[in-house]
């Protein structure tokens, strides 16, 4: 019978190999991918087609690791900017609701709605103090 071989851990470090046509991984004293059917130890030209096809991979990732980390050092004050006109909208739409509604509430006597109204004045005024005071 043909014995069992042992599945492949992901965990296993620098043994782990991978097919060089799909990545899929596989095992040391495997000939052909499973996934794929690839020959696993090419000869010929195919040879020097996985040596190049490895090498431009290699710096697709460089590319692609170098992009990433340029891009965490770009213009945060960009950011900032975008986030300090948001909870500038935020808060003195807040304050304009709350009033409207407070206003309404003392006309209808309704006290509940301003109750509410009052909740809207409150953050929309904490929201601009915390902007407008900020150290």
């Amino acid at each position: 019978m043909d014995e069992q071989k042992e599945p492949l851990s992901l965990n296993n470090g620098p043994n782990m190999l991978s097919c060089p046509n799909c990545s899929f991984p596989i095992r040391s004293e495997d000939n052909t991918c499973m996934y794929c059917n690839e020959p696993l130890r090419p000869t010929g030209w195919r040879l020097y087609y996985f040596y190049c096809k490895r090498y431009l991979q290699q710096l697709q990732w460089r590319r692609r690791v170098k992009n990433r980390a340029g891009r965490r050092k770009q213009s945060p004050k960009t950011n900032q900017y975008v986030k300090y006109f948001a909870l500038l909208g935020v808060g003195v739409v807040l304050t304009l609701i709350g009033g409207y509604m407070l206003v309404i509430s003392v006309l209808s006597n309704d006290f509940s709605q301003g109750v509410i109204s009052l909740l809207f004045l409150f953050y929309g005024i904490y929201t601009l103090k915390t902007l407008l005071f900020r150290r």
